[in-house]
């Protein structure tokens, strides 16, 4: 059997985590994007975590590919990215802190902070942060929230299943990628005409471009990197 390019969609599932918070900022421009912060508690208990042979590299790589993927996808593409990167357990080529800040195409800002630390009362998740004109918009815990939106009115905060109707009156339908992703196989085994699934390969692609210019960056203490122009 093959399958043509297109077809099999890549694991971002970050995008899908923060569907409600794209929603929650309409109709608000979004200016600014800071304190994305994927803390990871597992860092050093992968059998791969202290293996740069295995692991290739450290929080950037494994967890915060995805924050970039996640980034393009909410506010628009990066243009250039500065960033500096640590290793507090000093396991050569396994960073465990990479602070990232970068100015997208259309003139807004956005920092990153990813984090592998020993807190572990505090579970793996993400904290994003986005101000827009007239609203700051604030996710935690990723799918199932509390997701928090603030503006002249006051604030709003949604979770579990109030945040679910809430994405259900919008029409979004609380689907993780790999449901979607089976779905989609199920369609086309039964010869029906399926729609291309994203994030795909190219997509997956992206990603790693941002993560390269993010090394790079680090590398050089710091200077800045532009981004390759994304392919249309």
């Amino acid at each position: 059997m093959s399958v043509r390019v297109g077809f099999v969609g890549a694991g971002f599932i970050a995008r899908y985590h923060a569907m409600q918070l794209r929603l929650a900022a309409e109709p608000s421009e979004i200016v600014a994007v800071f304190d994305i912060d994927p803390s990871r508690a597992r860092a050093f208990c992968d059998d791969e975590g202290g293996d740069v042979a295995l692991a290739g590299a450290g929080t950037l790589l494994e967890h915060s590919i995805h924050d970039l993927d996640l980034i393009e996808w909410l506010v628009g593409d990066l243009e250039v990215v500065w960033a500096q990167q640590s290793s507090f357990h000093a396991i050569e080529g396994i960073e465990d802190s990479v602070s990232v800040l970068a100015r997208l195409r259309s003139g807004g800002t956005v920092s990153l902070a990813s984090v592998w630390h020993d807190v572990l009362s505090r579970p793996s998740q993400r904290r994003v942060e986005v101000f827009c004109e007239k609203a700051l918009i604030t996710l935690e815990g990723e799918y199932f929230g509390p997701l928090r939106r603030q503006d002249s009115d006051g604030e709003v905060v949604l979770e579990g299943d109030e945040l679910m109707r809430w994405l259900a009156e919008r029409d979004i339908a609380a689907v993780s990628a790999e449901q979607q992703f089976l779905s989609t196989v199920r369609c086309w085994l039964a010869g029906e005409q399926v729609a291309r699934l994203r994030p795909d390969v190219h997509d997956a692609l992206r990603a790693h471009e941002l993560v390269n210019a993010v090394y790079r960056s680090a590398e050089q203490g710091g200077a800045p990197v532009r981004t390759p122009l994304r392919e249309a």
